[in-house]
C-alpha cells in the first residue's frame, strides 16, 4: 500500500517529478558512458599485457631474473630443468580441472639487425612458433584487441614454413628500409650488395633476408641469418621501432643457450591467477626451486597496465563523485521542497496514527521510485548513445600508439547495477536528511504550518 501511496504522491507533482527524474537520468547516462569507456580500456590493456606483452596470467623468473637477466643472463635465466619442473608443477596444480591453457618459455635479448648495408638495434623475443599462432587467435584477443590480433603484413611465425622466419615491428621494418610489397611476392633472391651502388641499395628493399648479431650468454659473438616473413604492431610506436619476434630455437642459436628468460602461464580464468601463483610458489619452494612469480597486474611486470588503469580509475572516480553528488543534491532539493509543501499533510497523517518512521519510509519510497525511473531512463539513454557511437566506428590515435583504435563504449551490466545501487543509497540518505527535521516536530506545529 505504501508503495502505491508513494507513486500517487509523485504523480501529484508530475512536473517536478519529471524534471528530477530527467536530471537523474542524465547523470546516470553520463556515469554509465564514462564507466563503459573505462571498462573497455581496462579489458583492452589487460589483454594487451597478458597476450601481446607476453606476461601471461602468471610470470615466472629465476630469482632476481626480472632485474638481472639482461645483465647476467647465464646466471639469472631458467634452465631446461627449471622449465621441466615448472610444467610438472603447473600440471599438478591444474589436475582435476582445466585451469592451465599453456606454459610458454620466452627468451629475451638485444642485438643488431642488418640488411647488408646498414644495421639497427633490435629487442627480440623468442617463443614457440605454435604459441604465436594460438595467441593471435585467442578469443580474448579477438574480442578486446582485434586491431592487434593479425599481423599487418605477411604472416606470423606460425604461418611460415621457414625455420628462421622472423616478424618485426612496423617501425623496424621501415628503419631496415624494407618495402612492404616484399611480403606480397615482390621480394628478390638474396645477394651480396655493393652499398655504393644505388641500384643495389634499391634492390635491398625487396630482399627478405637480414642478419642478426649479438653477444651470447657465454660472452661469444653470435650471428644468424633470418628471413622476414611478416610485420606486426605491438600497439606502441616506440616499441615498434625495435621489436622483433623470432622462433625460440633461432634465438637460442643466436645467444648460444638452451635457457629461457622467463615463462608465462596462461590460465582459463584470470581471477584464479593470484591463488595459482601462491600455490606455485609454495610448491616450487618445497621442490628447492628458486623462482620469482608475478601476477599479470603486478606493477613489476606490467607497469604500463597498472599505470594506465590507476589513472583511469582515478579519473572515473572523480567523475563518479561529481555526478553522484549532483544527483544527491537534486534529490535533496526536491525532497526538501516537497516536505515543506506537505508539512500540514504530515501533521494530519500523524494525527491519524502514522508513526514518524512510517512517514520517513513513505518519503524514502517516493525518492526511490523517482530514482528508479530516472536510472532506468538513464540506462536506456546510455545504451542508445553507446550503440550509436560504436556503430559510427570512430577511430583515433592516442599519443605513442602505433595504429588507430576504435573508440568503443562497452557497458557492463554489473557496473550499471552498482551505479543504480549507489544512487539509490545516496537518494535515500538525502531524503532522510530532508525529512528528519520536519517529521520530529510536534503534531500541533505541523498542522499549524503554512507550508513555507
Amino acid at each position: 500500500m505504501s508503495w502505491t501511496l508513494a507513486g500517487r504522491n509523485l504523480w501529484r507533482s508530475k512536473r517536478r517529478t519529471a524534471v528530477t527524474a530527467l536530471a537523474v537520468a542524465l547523470g546516470v547516462a553520463g556515469l554509465s558512458l564514462a564507466a563503459g569507456y573505462v571498462f573497455r580500456v581496462k579489458n583492452y590493456m589487460t589483454v594487451w599485457s597478458i597476450y601481446h606483452n607476453y606476461t601471461g596470467h602468471v610470470s615466472v623468473y629465476k630469482k632476481g631474473g626480472l632485474e638481472s637477466a639482461a645483465v647476467r643472463p647465464r646466471t639469472f635465466t631458467l634452465t631446461p630443468s627449471d622449465l621441466a619442473l615448472l610444467q610438472k608443477l603447473s600440471n599438478e596444480i591444474s589436475s582435476g580441472g582445466n585451469r592451465v591453457e599453456r606454459v610458454v618459455p620466452f627468451l629475451l635479448g638485444t642485438g643488431l639487425a642488418g640488411n647488408g648495408c646498414k644495421t639497427m638495434p633490435f629487442s627480440a623475443r623468442g617463443m614457440p612458433v605454435d604459441f604465436e599462432r594460438w595467441m593471435r587467435s585467442h578469443p580474448a584477443v579477438l574480442q578486446w584487441t582485434p586491431e592487434l590480433a593479425a599481423v599487418k603484413l605477411g604472416v606470423g611465425l606460425g604461418g611460415s614454413s621457414s625455420l628462421n622466419g622472423v616478424v618485426v615491428g612496423q617501425g623496424l621494418l621501415a628503419l631496415l628500409t624494407k618495402d612492404p610489397s616484399l611480403f606480397s611476392g615482390a621480394k628478390t633472391s638474396s645477394f651480396v650488395p655493393d652499398c655504393s651502388l644505388p641500384a643495389d641499395v634499391e634492390k635491398l628493399r625487396f630482399d627478405a633476408n637480414i642478419q642478426l648479431a649479438s653477444t651470447g650468454f657465454e660472452g661469444e659473438f653470435g650471428v644468424v641469418d633470418a628471413e622476414l616473413v611478416g610485420s606486426f604492431s605491438s600497439g606502441y610506436a616506440d616499441v615498434d621501432a625495435s621489436i622483433l619476434s623470432a622462433p625460440l630455437n633461432l634465438l637460442r642459436q643466436l645467444y648460444g643457450t638452451e635457457n629461457a628468460t622467463s615463462a608465462a602461464i596462461y590460465l582459463s580464468n584470470a581471477t584464479e591467477a593470484p591463488s595459482f601463483a601462491r600455490e606455485l610458489s609454495e610448491r616450487a619452494k618445497a621442490a628447492g626451486a628458486e623462482w620469482d612469480t608475478y601476477v599479470y597486474d603486478d606493477v613489476d611486470v606490467a607497469p604500463v597496465l597498472v599505470g594506465t588503469l590507476t589513472f583511469l580509475y582515478t579519473l572515473g572516480a572523480a567523475i563518479a563523485v561529481v555526478l553522484c553528488g549532483l544527483a544527491s543534491l537534486t534529490i535533496l532539493n526536491t525532497m526538501t521542497i516537497t516536505v515543506s509543501e506537505r508539512t500540514r499533510e504530515m501533521g494530519m497523517l500523524r494525527s491519524l496514527g502514522f508513526r514518524k518512521k512510517d512517514l520517513t519510509r513513505l518519503f524514502v519510497k517516493e525518492a526511490v521510485l523517482c530514482l528508479a525511473g530516472g536510472a532506468l531512463l538513464g540506462m536506456a539513454i546510455a545504451f542508445l548513445a553507446a550503440s550509436i557511437i560504436n556503430a559510427m566506428n570512430f577511430r583515433f590515435k592516442p599519443p605513442g600508439i602505433a595504429d588507430t583504435m576504435q573508440f568503443l563504449i562497452v557497458l557492463s551490466p554489473s557496473v550499471l547495477f552498482a551505479i543504480a545501487l549507489v544512487l539509490g543509497a545516496l537518494g535515500a540518505l538525502a531524503t532522510l536528511v530532508a525529512v528528519r527535521g520536519k517529521v520530529n516536530e510536534p503534531v500541533a506545529k505541523l498542522l499549524s504550518s503554512t507550508g513555507a
